[in-house]
């Protein structure tokens, strides 16, 4: 009997001290649960060696010039599943190019103080850095949600409120209100691209057609709305406002060939000779206010700039296939689906950034 209840007590003991253990690992998992942890990887998780930029199989994923146009970073790839990118820095100066990290681009790479933002993957906790490009040393570290927010884009000006309906016999109604003034602007339009608002406020245009006749419209929304007639033409297919709101590519159509020409947005004067072809193509640089406009007239595609009225040719490519920016240098960054040049103003290639020579 005595012995019974020594080897129940020993049970319930031993019960006790189980229970003991379970509350305080569980209190400890509970404490750190919330922070992130860095565990080493496994050797089966090791990321891949670096992508080799002269292997012909490296696919270019990204990449986005430094403000002042001296650096540039790319990420290149192998489609791999885990999404790691191997990401290199350039000097456009030099040429001299680096491996930074196996990670992913931020969405913003250039902080406004000229550092290098990514996002290094080489752990199962995913660390943000901000690089100082010129020493190579890191400046700061964070978390993914230490990342800088990229705003939402939005077509509509903080001046204008607009709203777009569809219509039951088809078409859409526009309205489009100045804040703060009371001065209201509807339309009747047949497709949601006939209308655009300018950045600059108080103006809006729009394409009117009305049977076989089309208008370019200009329209001022002061204490009253005011109208004014740029362009009248049968042939008008489109126009397209220019990111500053100054000018405008307007496109024409007859007898099987198309123009585009660039146009003032205040008069609708002719700002130089249209481009014409049987396959023509036309749209404003972004980030480059009105200055510049990609052409693309048969497979050869060009860089136009309205200032001093000169073309550069880019080469047999099509315009949507281009993502092309214009250093502060004056250089021209040209990047195609498997390469990135830089350009002079003439054309000729000063530094094939990828793949390397």
């Amino acid at each position: 009997m005595g012995s019974g209840r020594q080897r129940a007590a020993l049970i319930a003991a031993g019960a006790a001290a189980l229970l003991l253990a379970g509350v305080v690992a569980r209190r400890a998992w509970d404490d750190t649960a919330s922070e992130p942890r860095s565990t080493p990887a496994r050797a089966d998780e090791e990321l891949p060696a670096p992508v080799d930029p002269s292997d012909p199989l490296a696919l270019l994923v990204q990449c986005e010039p430094s403000a002042d146009g001296r650096w540039l970073v790319f990420g290149l790839d192998f489609e791999r599943v885990a999404g790691a990118q191997s990401l290199y820095l350039v000097s456009l100066e030099s040429g001299e190019r680096s491996w930074i990290a196996e990670g992913a681009l931020a969405p913003q790479p250039w902080d406004a103080d000229g550092r290098l933002v990514y996002i290094d993957r080489s752990s199962h906790a995913p660390r943000v850095r901000w690089l100082e490009v010129e020493s190579g040393d890191v400046a700061r570290e964070g978390s993914l949600a230490d990342l800088p927010r990229t705003p939402f884009a939005t077509d509509t000006p903080s001046w204008a409120l607009r709203t777009q309906t569809r219509r039951a016999q088809g078409g859409y109604v526009e309205r489009i209100e100045r804040r703060g003034t009371g001065a209201v602007l509807q339309l009747v339009t047949h497709s949601l691209f006939d209308v655009e608002i300018s950045p600059r406020p108080g103006i809006a245009f729009e394409l009117r057609r009305r049977g076989e006749q089309r208008w370019l419209l200009r329209h001022e929304l002061l204490d009253v709305v005011r109208e004014q007639v740029l362009l009248e033409s049968q042939a008008l297919a489109l126009f397209r406002l220019s990111p500053d709101g100054q000018k405008l590519l307007t496109s024409e159509r007859a007898d099987g060939r198309i123009s585009y020409s660039a146009r003032s947005s205040d008069s609708g004067e002719l700002l130089m000779p249209s481009w014409e072809g049987e396959r023509v193509s036309a749209t404003w640089l972004e980030g480059q206010g009105s200055r510049y406009v990609l052409v693309g007239i048969g497979a050869q595609a060009s860089l136009v700039d309205l200032h001093t009225r000169s073309s550069t040719a880019l080469g047999a490519h099509e315009v949507s296939d281009l993502d092309v920016r214009v250093l502060p240098t004056g250089r021209i960054l040209r990047r195609t689906e498997r390469a990135i040049d830089v350009l002079d103003g003439g054309g000729a290639v000063v530094l094939q950034v990828f793949p390397p020579r």
